[in-house]
């Protein structure tokens, strides 16, 4: 990079042909229970053809960044309620970190009526908190 001397700010210019990051949502049991993962994929339109190589029952999405939304989360939430079958009687915790789309009324409101207890880790602790990363996710990069 070149800069003017003492120029405080530089800019940077990068290639788009880095690659495209996807999100992906895994949830787990501390049994070991798996949910079939999401996939939100950077794209205005969904093409079906995305979906084909991934593990059955993956939930595929497409959102125009390809981060998670409030209303994402939503059609998460209805996907883990169809695996995780909680129930008012028998409630389920799921444990999240506190990114703001995990703060929509609406899903907010359909997890209570589903038996779905989320609890959000306080700020700047899930890298040593959140058991996924910490322990599975961990596990699984070391092994590769």
């Amino acid at each position: 990079m070149v800069a003017l001397k003492g120029k405080k700010q530089v800019g940077y210019i990068a290639s788009a042909e880095r690659g495209v990051h996807c999100t992906i949502v895994c949830c787990m049991s501390s049994a070991g229970t798996f949910i079939p993962p999401s996939v939100i994929f950077p794209r205005k339109r969904w093409k079906p053809e995305l979906g084909d190589s991934g593990p059955p029952g993956t939930l595929n999405l497409c959102q125009e960044n390809g981060w998670m939304t409030g209303e994402l989360f939503q059609e998460w939430l209805k996907h883990f309620v169809t695996y995780a079958a909680p129930s008012p009687d028998n409630k389920v915790l799921l444990l999240l970190d506190g990114h703001s789309s995990h703060k929509n009324y609406e899903a907010v409101k359909y997890a209570r009526e589903k038996g779905v207890i989320l609890m959000c880790f306080p700020p700047h602790c899930t890298h040593r908190l959140q058991p996924l990363d910490v322990v599975f996710l961990r596990t699984a990069q070391n092994l590769l």
